[in-house]
């Protein structure tokens, strides 16, 4: 199986969010973007901003720093970094916070300038030129569905089962319903190394980081993980550019993987009161755009409410430029 190459950007704008998807030639989904009320809320990847030193921990080798706009991040300090309580510093997000877990900031010599998120997505992506890009609803809407799901078909038949866990990501072949022929040896590549592609394929799209743990088919020679782990480190490399250290399987038949966290994962904040707001702007819009002559009033709930009364700058002009108040 060929690396993948990544060959168009879909994008979808709706009230209070911007999406996008990079596809190869294939119509298959690589990695996907998502930035809610324009980032106002949230601590970007590659943004810069000052900074306030909450408190320093020589427990956890850091500190904690509250950004200007109130979001709370974790500072790593090394044993000759002059910071104190107190001080105001500029500060660069080199991981975005995900569940439990702060945004990790960065010293930084340069304070803050203009930026642009999906401009910063696009040149993380290993391309050699940009890539064209078109609005496509129904495309950016099954690359979104595909990150969400939790068992993937795999390119020659089978199953991939994907669990994220407090402490890493683990992944396990189902091989019901794969034809396969040829010595054991030979069979358990094949699907190894379908799976392999697979898994760095979901792993990139979801923007999941840290531990992954991949149970691998028996029987597998040294020769043959190594193709395995070569397949899985190789793809993931052609779709992004984070760092990633993969080993052979053991001799238990599992591939450890670890990779550098950065943008926070797709599904992070499935089913928060803030995606279901988003979630109801977006279907509203939707048949909006189907009936252009109709008013359309959205209901929400109290929960909901708050969070547009937090947004309503944001959302009211995004409602405004897209449906001159048909949508309220």
């Amino acid at each position: 199986m060929s690396l993948p190459e990544l060959t168009e950007l879909v994008t979808l704008k709706s009230p209070g969010a911007f999406r996008a998807a990079a596809l190869d030639a294939e119509g298959r989904a690589w990695r996907l973007f998502s930035l809610r009320f324009q980032g106002e809320a949230d601590a970007l990847l590659g943004r810069r901003y000052h900074a306030l030193i909450r408190s320093l921990s020589k427990a956890q080798g850091g500190a904690f720093v509250e950004l200007e706009n109130k979001v709370a991040g974790f500072l790593p300090i090394r044993g000759d970094a002059l910071v104190k309580e107190g001080e105001r510093i500029c500060v660069e997000i080199v991981a975005e916070a995900r569940t439990d877990k702060l945004a990790r900031v960065r010293l930084s010599e340069q304070g803050p300038g203009d930026f642009d998120a999906f401009s910063a997505w696009k040149a993380s992506l290993p391309v050699a030129a940009p890539l064209p890009e078109c609005e496509d609803r129904e495309r950016l809407t099954d690359a979104f569905q595909d990150a969400a799901l939790d068992s993937v078909t795999l390119p020659g038949g089978g199953r991939l089962h994907l669990e994220q866990t407090r402490a890493l990501v683990a992944l396990d072949i189902d091989t019901a319903g794969r034809e396969m022929r040829g010595s054991a040896g030979a069979r358990a590549l094949s699907v190894n190394r379908d799976a392999a592609f697979e898994a760095a394929r979901q792993i990139a799209l979801r923007n999941l980081g840290g531990a992954i743990v991949h149970a691998c088919l028996a029987p597998m020679n040294r020769a043959a993980g190594e193709k395995v782990r070569s397949a899985f480190e190789q793809v993931f490399r052609a779709v992004s550019r984070r760092c990633i250290d993969v080993l052979a399987p053991s001799r238990f038949g599992l591939m450890e993987a670890a990779i550098a966290w950065a943008e926070r994962p797709v599904n992070d904040l499935a089913g928060t009161v803030e995606s279901d707001l988003l979630r109801s702007l977006d279907e509203a819009s939707r048949e909006a755009a189907h009936q252009p002559a109709k008013l359309f009033d959205v209901c929400l709930s109290p929960a909901a409410f708050q969070v547009y009364q937090d947004h309503r700058t944001v959302l009211d002009a995004d409602l405004k430029s897209m449906f001159g108040g048909r949508v309220q």
